[in-house]
Parts: C-alpha cells; structure tokens; sequence
C-alpha cells in the first residue's frame, strides 16, 4: 500500500472510533505519512509484522488521538517520528521489531500518558530521543532490548516527564541514557545505561527515584541531578570517565 511520498499525504487514514490496521509480515505500507489515524479514531489498534514507512519530517505511524501498537519481531516502523501518540488518554506500545525516528524521536509521546514495552530495538535521530514521553507513562526494556539516541550528547535515550517510571534490563543509550524530570519519576536498572555525558540526569525540579542492580555509566557523570531530590539504592555499578 503506497501513497505520494509528501508530507500530507497517507497510505492509510482511518477517522473510525476502535479501527484496526494488521499489516502481515511481507505487508509494505508507505506514503508521506504511512498509517494515520484520525482524532476521531479513538481506541485505534495497529499490528504490524511488516514495513511501515514514512518520510522524514512526518510520521511512519500518527494517532491524533490515542492508541494500541504490537509490533512484532519481523515488524519494522520508520518515519521523520517513528510512532507519534497526540492523544490526551493511554496509548500504548509492545515492540519485538524495530521502531526508528529518522528526524525525530523514535516513540513520541506529547499529550498523554504511553506505556513501552520494548524487546527489540527503538532509535531516534540525531540530537533526538529514542522514546520520549512528555506527559509520563512507563518504559519496561527487557533485557533483549535496546533504546538509543544516536551519537548526540543533547539527546537522550529515554525522557521521561511527570509520574514516570522506567524499569531496564536491557540496554539504553544517549547523551543521556536516561532523563527525567517534573514530577515524582522512578529508574530501576538491571542492565546497562550508558551516556555520553550522563548516564542518568534529573531536570526540572524531579524527585527521582533510582534502584541500580546493573551499571550506569556516563563520560561525565554516572548520575546528575540539576535540581530536585534523587534517592538512589545502588547494588550495581554507577561509573564515570574511563
């Protein structure tokens, strides 16, 4: 399925209330913004085993309202955003596959709370996140998992606002591995965060939390708080320089 490769136009768009898009494995959808899903089509559901691909600048998958997405482990989701959420309730994500922002953060979240479960892979763009969710939610990256923002120090692996809680076990990268602020957040790591200048940085009057099993690691500073309150219970590794 292949719509004009501008910046308006989509190969799916559905205005549906509880619509649901399955694109198999072998399925290509593709168009200037592949699959939108219009604010009308509340509760939308998207399952991909395929390719999905959207230009740079737009989005491989839209949901102006909010939304369900499994992506599988043969799935792959591109666009200028991989996925963006604009809803003001829940979405949520399951990926097994790949999701990647090309201009963009990977998953983007900006009105509304999104819950991540990530057992593949999710990159952001250079100088942009690999998820970023600006109204709070819940990252879970499994320990085959990875989260990266690519080669930026001004870029982060996950953002986390509000009443975030990010549980790793895996791997997440960035100028930050991890960022959080705005409110009462909370990190428990088991696997591995890794920042080209912190590992974990606490912005924006936080109060964060922070269990660590595994290790944190930043060139600069294995964790740095700005402002706010960090409480940290380390068991791990928290590391920083060589």
């Amino acid at each position: 399925i292949r719509a004009n490769a501008s910046g308006t136009s989509a190969a799916v768009n559905m205005f549906g209330a509880n619509s649901i898009v399955t694109n198999l494995a072998g399925g290509t959808i593709s168009g200037g913004r592949a699959v939108v899903f219009n604010s009308a089509a509340s509760n939308a559901t998207l399952n991909n085993s395929g390719t999905i691909t959207g230009i740079t600048g737009t989005q491989g998958v839209l949901f102006f309202n909010n939304g369900t997405v499994t992506n599988t482990a043969t799935g792959s989701i591109t666009g200028g955003v991989g996925i963006y959420f604009n809803g003001t309730t829940a979405s949520s994500v399951l990926n097994d596959g790949i999701i990647r922002g090309i201009s963009s953060s990977g998953i983007l979240a900006v009105n509304g709370t999104a819950n991540v479960i990530n057992n593949g892979s999710v990159y952001g763009a250079l100088n942009l996140n690999g998820v970023d969710l600006r109204k709070g939610g819940t990252v879970t990256n499994s320990a085959t998992g990875l989260i990266q923002a690519i080669d930026s120090l001004d870029a982060w692996g996950v953002l986390g606002y509000y009443a975030a809680t990010i549980t790793n076990a895996g791997t997440i990268n960035g100028g930050a591995g991890i960022a959080i602020g705005l409110g009462t957040t909370s990190v428990t790591n088991s696997g591995t965060i890794n920042g080209l200048r912190e590992g974990i940085l606490v912005i924006d009057g936080s109060t964060a939390n922070i269990t660590n099993t595994g290790t944190i690691y930043g060139a600069s500073q294995g964790i740095k708080s700005l402002t706010g309150t960090v409480n940290l219970v380390n068991q791990g590794t928290v590391r920083a320089g060589n």
